[in-house]
C-alpha cells in the first residue's frame, strides 16, 4: 500500500505525512517492488501526472530490512530532492554523553527537578507555541484539542513527559512510540527551565530509563528550508548525548 494524495498534476506520497512510500511486509521482494514501480509509472501517465513526489521511511522504522523502493527509484531515474537530518541514538552501540551535557544533567539534578509522565497537554502546549513562535514565528504542526486526541486514541504509541519543579513545567516533549523508535516530536522549555538543565535532565531519564528498551531514540531533524539549512545549535544539543546523523530522503520522478 502507498498512502499519496493528487495535487494538480502531482502524486505525493502522502503530503499529510512525515514519511511516505510503499509499505510492505516480509513477503516484499527486489523484483516486486520494481514491478510495482513499473506500475506506479503506467498509473501516473494514465492519469495525467506529471510527476511523483516519493518520500523514503527512515531505516531505524523497519522491522527488518526495507530499502527495495530505493533500489526502484534509482531504476526510474528519481532524483533527490530533500535531505533532511535525524538525530539518533543506537542503543547497541552508545556513544558517551559531551562533558557539556553531563554538566547540564547534574545542575538540573541539583535543583531537585522531577521528571515523569502526565496527560496535562495544555499546559505543555502553552510553552511550545511561544517557543516555536519567538524561535521560528510557526505554530506546532497539531493543535492542542488534535494531539489530545490523538494521544487518547493512542496511548501506548504517543506519550508526554515533563520536567518540573514542584508544579510548575518547565521543560516537556511529546513522543511517537513503535515498535524499534522513541522518536520526539516535539521539545519545548521555558526559559528558566533551559537555564537549569530542566531540557537536559528530561533527555537523559528519557534515553536512560523511560524508553531504555527501544532499539533508536530518534530527536528528530534540524534542518529547515527543505533540509538546506542545518540548524547547529540544535544538532549540536542533539549530538551530545550520543546522537549521530540518518537521513530522511525525499525523491522526484517525473
Amino acid at each position: 500500500i502507498m498512502p499519496a494524495n493528487q495535487k494538480a498534476d502531482k502524486l505525493v506520497s502522502h503530503g499529510g505525512l512525515t514519511y511516505g512510500g510503499i509499505l510492505s511486509d516480509a513477503s516484499m521482494t527486489t523484483p516486486r517492488m520494481v514491478e510495482l514501480f513499473d506500475k506506479l509509472h503506467i498509473y501516473g501517465q494514465s492519469n495525467g501526472i506529471k510527476s511523483i513526489i516519493y518520500k523514503t521511511i527512515p531505516y531505524i522504522y523497519s522491522r527488518i530490512f526495507a530499502q527495495e523502493d530505493q533500489y526502484a527509484l534509482f531504476r526510474n531515474n528519481a532524483l533527490l530532492s530533500r535531505r533532511d537530518v535525524l538525530a539518533v541514538i543506537e542503543r547497541s552501540n552508545r556513544l558517551p554523553y559531551q562533558q557539556r551535557r553531563k554538566r547540564a544533567i547534574k545542575k538540573g539534578k541539583n535543583a531537585g527537578l522531577e521528571v515523569k509522565k502526565t496527560s496535562n497537554y495544555e499546559a505543555f502546549w502553552s510553552i511550545l507555541e511561544e517557543n516555536l513562535l519567538q524561535n521560528y514565528k510557526i505554530k506546532p504542526v497539531h493543535r492542542l484539542s488534535e494531539i489530545t486526541f490523538l494521544a487518547e486514541r493512542f496511548p501506548d504509541n504517543i506519550q508526554l513527559y515533563i520536567c518540573s519543579d514542584r508544579e510548575k513545567i518547565l521543560a516537556g516533549a511529546v513522543l511517537y512510540v513503535s515498535t524499534e523508535v522513541a522518536h520526539i516530536q516535539y521539545i519545548a522549555a521555558s526559559e528558566k527551565g533551559k537555564s537549569i538543565g530542566a531540557l537536559d535532565l528530561l533527555f537523559t531519564e528519557l534515553i536512560d530509563y523511560v524508553y531504555v528498551d527501544k532499539h533508536y531514540f530518534d530527536f528528530g531533524i534540524s534542518t529547515e528550508q527543505n533540509g538546506k539549512v542545518l540548524n547547529i545549535g540544535l544538532i549540536d544539543q542533539k549530538e551530545g548525548f550520543g546522537a549521530r546523523a540518518v537521513m530522511h530522503d525525499q525523491y522526484k520522478m517525473v
